[in-house]
């Protein structure tokens, strides 16, 4: 079995999409993700993207080349998280997590937070490192209720 990494990226938009583009974005990634074997999710708030990543390496570097190529965004930070023992998101090929499932499990502020100030000068290493456990921590406790039906406005 290959090793486990993951990685995030924060990337503003060229062009805000609306919440069908976001839907078919996160659709066509969950495909491309799956044939790779990536798991993450993808939040999408006021023109900023803030995703995460795991699976294999070399898949890793293969998407990571086609999503900074992608031209309805650039990429302001990348954060290469390191080796994953196990994965946090089993059978997220792409979870589109919107605001309104992050509000009931208190997490919207943390990625309001990191979209926010990570985007300006000056931002830590170590800050926004602090940031990215968090909110994998907290999602990954809330996995279960996060996939319950009327919280799914993604695709899995």
């Amino acid at each position: 079995m290959p090793e486990l990494r993951s990685l995030s990226y924060l990337s503003k938009a060229t062009r805000v999409l609306n919440v069908k583009e976001v839907h078919e974005l996160a659709r066509a990634a969950a495909e491309t993700n799956a044939k790779l074997g990536i798991t993450g999710y993808l939040y999408a708030h006021t023109g900023h993207y803030f995703q995460y990543l795991e699976g294999p390496a070399p898949a890793l570097n293969e998407l990571m080349a086609s999503i900074t190529k992608d031209d309805r965004h650039r990429i302001l930070h990348q954060h290469d998280l390191g080796k994953v023992k196990a994965r946090r998101f089993e059978g997220w090929s792409m979870r589109y997590l919107p605001a309104s499932a992050l509000s009931k499990i208190g997490l919207e502020h943390l990625l309001f937070e990191l979209v926010q100030d990570a985007t300006n000068v000056g931002y830590s290493e170590g800050w926004v490192r602090d940031k990215i456990t968090a909110i994998l921590d907290k999602l990954s406790q809330f996995q279960t209720m996060l996939n319950r039906p009327e919280n799914q406005s993604g695709t899995a």
